[in-house]
């Protein structure tokens, strides 16, 4: 008998979907596709192959995702040009935080190879890639992901019909695709790993593009803390990218002036940049982001 924990409850799709064997007592990590009928009857049990044990944390994430800064809806184009003009040359060190299985940073660097080229988009690589489950980051780590129609009408208008370039279809289940990531793609990412507020202490010198979208309202007032704390040590030419989520979730003004304490200020919807003059009007910064924590009955989902 194999026991499935389902790591997405987008139904139609479980996307990572970790098997454990129960006369090996392995455990083994590899996508599988199960239609909304196969979870209701893993659910109620009257499926004989499989079981729910546990729903683990949801990795819901999407390839083009259209919350994006200076993109128009799902085209990543604008998001990849307003880097190239911003970072007009050198190394560019881009994290992304709570990555799930790699579709936003595979998304950044199809735009920015479209954009530029190969050679020229090679100093923004590799792309790091970061989450704190490591069962994700192992499938992803493999090239190996998972999409559905959505994806692959993105991926399709994103690569100018050449999605061939970047990905190969190994696998289709109706409308949801296992797709296997091609070079150059897939070295253009590395995954790590671990937690914002640890894995920013990685976040060193200049010209660094911090994206953690989507993912403050899953963070404890701790965390949150940690990870404010450390965004505040930036570059004063780095940028932080948010998304719409971070924005519409019910944190009580907590997130837009704890950046604001740091000297993040918006470019764009979603982008923000440290403001130069930041050092200058808050000098005791740490103190005042402790003291907007401690004030705060926040607590995460």
């Amino acid at each position: 008998m194999r026991i499935a924990f389902n790591y997405n409850l987008n139904f139609g799709t479980t996307r990572r979907t970790l098997y454990k064997n129960t006369e090996t007592k392995q455990e083994y990590h590899k996508p599988y596709y199960t239609p909304y009928e196969d979870y209701v009857s893993f659910k109620k049990g009257t499926n004989p192959n499989f079981a729910i044990v546990k729903i683990k944390n949801s990795n819901a994430t999407q390839f083009f995702r259209e919350d994006m800064p200076y993109s128009n809806n799902a085209d990543y184009s604008g998001f990849a040009r307003f880097l190239n003009k911003h970072f007009s040359e050198g190394k560019v060190n881009i994290y992304d935080f709570a990555c799930s299985d790699g579709s936003e940073a595979y998304s950044i660097a199809i735009s920015l190879i479209e954009e530029m080229g190969e050679e020229e988009a090679q100093r923004f690589f590799p792309i790091q890639a970061i989450d704190k489950d490591k069962y994700i980051i192992k499938e992803a780590a493999n090239g190996i992901i998972e999409c559905d129609t959505v994806d692959m009408r993105n991926i399709i208008a994103n690569t100018h019909d050449k999605f061939d370039k970047y990905f190969e279809v190994l696998e289709q289940n109706g409308e949801n695709y296992l797709l296997k990531v091609k070079e150059p793609l897939k070295n253009a990412v590395n995954f790590k790993i671990g937690k914002i507020e640890n894995k920013l202490d990685d976040v060193k010198g200049s010209n660094n593009v911090v994206l953690c979208r989507n993912m403050w309202p899953y963070l404890s007032k701790e965390s949150m803390f940690k990870a404010v704390l450390k965004l505040s040590n930036l570059d004063k030419n780095s940028l932080v990218v948010i998304g719409n989520y971070d924005r519409d979730h019910e944190i009580p003004s907590l997130l837009p002036r704890a950046f604001q304490l740091i000297g993040l200020k918006e470019l764009d919807n979603n982008m923000l940049i440290k403001d130069e003059s930041f050092e200058k009007r808050f000098a005791n910064r740490n103190d005042y982001i402790i003291t907007l924590f401690n004030s705060c009955n926040y607590t995460s989902d």
